[in-house]
């Protein structure tokens, strides 16, 4: 196990009790920026998916606003997502600038008073590690690290579907992340389903959104096995929907836009191995 991976440790409890006195530490206070990834192949396609089956529906004399013309939207939306062609969607052009201009929009919050990320936890799948590596560009005082338990919902799409570890730690663009926890659970954790292509990473069963919204609540051991106080988020509009309306507590949350950036002062209650208590964000507060 590497350093980084040492530190990210599923079994992170114990090691925080030879750092820190819990008796005398049981919080910490953190800054966290939530960044969804820039537009993506497969987000194209859903548009232009959704707006040729508005045009059908009106010209069937469907009303543009009514529930049915809305279902239609939504099917077709989804018909494209397992296209084979959009496997492990990466980044349109756009999406790239995109996650330049979110770059900036980070450095004019920090120019404003808030602290620099120090680090950034970000999904496997490519348009997060895409948009990641365009954030922190030239930064390598930002530790990145891969974490699974930040994927979208697990949907079966070939969009959410991603490459194997191996193809993706080989990538250049990739090498300054450390893949050291990937996979190291997975097999315990998942019952994996199926293979799009050879090299891809099996992926877990197909979730629903109560499974999402109980995969969001690991963030907060995550973020206890991190020692920086100020961490980036790199991840997708349904893990951030459920984040930000089950553990952050803003049940009314807007879904993200591309490459969205939102920041939050959060409270964590650290786990207590004593005990069996897990770490608890205790409070969250969005400040951007």
């Amino acid at each position: 196990m590497d350093e980084m991976g040492a530190e990210l440790s599923t079994a992170s409890c114990c090691a925080w009790d030879r750092k820190l006195n819990h008796a005398a530490v049981a919080r910490r206070e953190l800054t966290i920026y939530l960044v969804r990834h820039g537009e993506a192949n497969h987000n194209i396609k859903e548009q232009e998916a959704k707006a040729k089956a508005r045009m059908d529906a009106i010209t069937e004399g469907v009303p543009a606003d009514s529930a049915e013309c809305a279902a239609r939207m939504e099917a077709a939306r989804k018909a494209v997502l397992d296209d084979s062609s959009l496997f492990d969607a990466p980044l349109s052009h756009e999406g790239t600038a995109m996650a330049r201009r979110a770059r900036e929009a980070i450095a004019k919050l920090c120019a404003g008073g808030l602290p620099p990320p120090e680090a950034v936890l970000v999904s496997p799948l490519q348009r997060a590690l895409q948009t990641a590596a365009a954030l922190f560009e030239g930064n390598i005082a930002v530790r990145r690290h891969v974490r699974e338990e930040l994927e979208e919902r697990h949907t079966g799409y070939a969009c959410d579907t991603r490459h194997s570890t191996n193809t993706l730690k080989a990538r250049q663009s990739f090498m300054e992340f450390s893949f050291a926890v990937i996979g190291r659970a997975s097999a315990a954790k998942h019952e994996r389903e199926r293979r799009h292509a050879p090299g891809v990473e099996a992926i877990a069963a197909v979730e629903d959104k109560q499974q999402m919204r109980a995969r969001t609540g690991l963030l907060a051991g995550l973020l206890e096995a991190v020692p920086e106080a100020s961490v980036a988020l790199v991840t997708h509009k349904g893990y951030l929907r459920e984040l930000e309306r089950g553990p952050l507590g803003r049940p009314d949350a807007t879904e993200c836009g591309n490459a969205e950036v939102r920041t939050y002062k959060v409270t964590l209650r650290l786990a207590d191995c004593a005990s069996g208590e897990a770490a608890l964000i205790e409070k969250a507060l969005l400040v951007s």
